[in-house]
């Protein structure tokens, strides 16, 4: 699998340039200002989008409870840490309220989960033999990578048993099943962008994990 899109010289096929550094992308090669614009502009859409889908789940709350619902969920995650402002804290409430919103998101009205990985279909509350709940969230791009540890079009809800295969085998079944799920519901494109942040460093501050916080609180 290429985590870096090919580069070579050629013709942009979306603008007049010729004989400049292009990416491939698929079997058409884009200038690199117009694969940039062209990544602006899914991460415009992806914006777009999610302010559509928080303006749709608060709109039976009346202005002055959604106003107090901001301020109170503000104010609890401004005081994670306390004076000492522990980081652990703050990555561990990030993670857990990221999961909470993504099992919202992936789960239907019964409570089913469909693993991208094996196809199965498990309900939030179903445990594995050690008693551990089965559902989890599946990091396409390890969640090492800062960068989209937070990034929904990154992570999706599935099963712990091919959450362990992936984590054991990188480049096995369930990795590659993991992959056609993306590409079928993203696009090529977005999956190799998120593969070129692998080799990227990336760290996530005290206050951003606070934003992390509000944000996935809020929706």
């Amino acid at each position: 699998m290429s985590f870096l899109p090919k580069s070579k010289f050629g013709n942009c096929t979306q603008c007049p340039a010729t004989n400049v550094n292009c990416v491939k992308v698929g079997k058409n090669l884009v200038c690199i200002p117009c694969h940039r614009g062209n990544k602006n502009t899914i991460q415009i859409q992806k914006a777009n989008q999610r302010d559509r889908e928080r303006a749709e789940a608060v709109k039976g709350i009346k202005p002055k409870e959604k106003r107090k619902l901001k301020s109170s969920i503000k104010t609890s995650v401004r005081g994670l840490g306390g004076e000492t402002n522990n980081r652990n804290l703050l990555l561990k409430t990030a993670d857990n309220t990221f999961t909470d919103w993504l099992k919202r998101r992936d789960a239907d009205v019964n409570g089913y989960v469909k693993c991208p990985c094996c196809g199965q279909r498990f309900h939030l509350d179903a445990v594995d033999e050690q008693g551990k709940k089965i559902v989890q969230p599946l990091h396409y791009v390890s969640r090492s990578v800062y960068s989209l540890r937070f990034d929904p079009d990154n992570v999706f809800c599935g099963c712990s048993f091919d959450n362990l295969q992936m984590h054991l085998q990188p480049e096995g079944q369930a990795k590659q099943n993991y992959r056609k799920f993306l590409v079928s519901k993203l696009g090529e494109t977005a999956a190799v962008e998120m593969e070129s942040q692998k080799r990227k460093l990336h760290k996530l501050d005290n206050n951003q994990l606070k934003n992390i916080i509000e944000h996935y609180s809020q929706n």
